[in-house]
């Protein structure tokens, strides 16, 4: 085989090599769009809802444990009521 037939059979593969390159960039952007579609919060809520029948816990399920409380291990949990003038309305209650 001559050196000149070589290069051009090189020449070639490198063509090819680039060309996949090129294709595995354009799947890789598609995967990290798609990543961040999918952690969005809004589908998030969607998944949780629809696919795991979860729904946010109202005021009154929730209860509050001080950090504070947990570090010294005597975990004594705030009533809802305490905390509901501070916590953010659910979703869904106005």
């Amino acid at each position: 085989m001559s050196s000149r037939y070589q290069q051009r059979l090189l020449y070639i593969d490198i063509g090819r090599a680039q060309a996949a390159e090129r294709e595995l960039e354009v799947d890789w952007r598609h995967l990290l769009l798609e990543r961040a579609q999918l952690t969005t919060s809004a589908n998030i809520d969607r998944v949780m809802s629809e696919k795991l029948n979860m729904q946010t816990p109202q005021i009154n399920q929730t209860v509050f444990i001080k950090e504070s409380e947990m570090n010294a291990g005597t975990a004594r949990a705030a009533t809802a009521t305490e905390k509901s003038a501070a916590a953010p309305a659910p979703r869904g209650a106005q």
